[in-house]
């Protein structure tokens, strides 16, 4: 297993414990109310192969979670949005989602670029953005700078900072002295 499918494998049971914390009901809407949730990433394009392996990792979450009752008794559905690996393209997907598909928050975007531009869509709307994958540490510090407009925004991930202190530890802790 090389480490993208293991981050997206940790990133799925991430998700799959969030929804599977919500309080459980009877009987599981189908298409009455389900909790729409939207998801960008790039699928088409030079980044393809990366954003659908993200979105295959959110199929295997959103199995789970129905298959557990769904969220609050609600199924979940994914609606998908193709960044095509640019800003300009998952900024206006993320609009999309909102405003023509009703979702009720944001899974994404998967490459750092596409997901600054989404962070700002999401504080526009109001709407929760969840960003599992995307590891720039400008995320941390737009938030960190205005906390009250991007409330609503939420880093799961760690950032390149993070990742290069985690493994320079490692690597010391292991009396590594050479790395490459």
């Amino acid at each position: 297993m090389n480490r993208r499918t293991i981050y997206l494998l940790i990133f799925t049971l991430s998700l799959t414990s969030i929804f599977l914390a919500s309080p459980e009901t009877e009987a599981m809407e189908t298409t009455e109310n389900p909790l729409k949730v939207g998801a960008i990433a790039p699928l088409t394009g030079p980044f393809g192969s990366g954003g659908s392996a993200f979105m295959k990792s959110l199929e295997v979450a959103l199995s789970i979670v129905n298959g557990s009752g769904g969220v609050a008794g609600r199924k979940v559905v994914i609606l998908k949005g193709d960044s095509e690996g640019n800003v300009s393209s998952a900024r206006k997907e993320a609009i999309r989602l909102v405003e023509e598909e009703g979702v009720e928050f944001i899974i994404g975007a998967y490459l750092s670029e596409e997901t600054m531009g989404v962070i700002e869509v999401a504080a526009e709307m109001g709407k929760v953005l969840i960003i599992p994958v995307s590891a720039t540490g400008q995320i941390t510090e737009l938030i960190e700078k205005n906390p009250k407009r991007y409330r609503t925004i939420f880093r799961t991930g760690y950032s390149m900072k993070r990742w290069a202190s985690m493994i320079s530890h490692f690597l010391k802790s292991e009396h590594y002295m050479k790395y490459a």
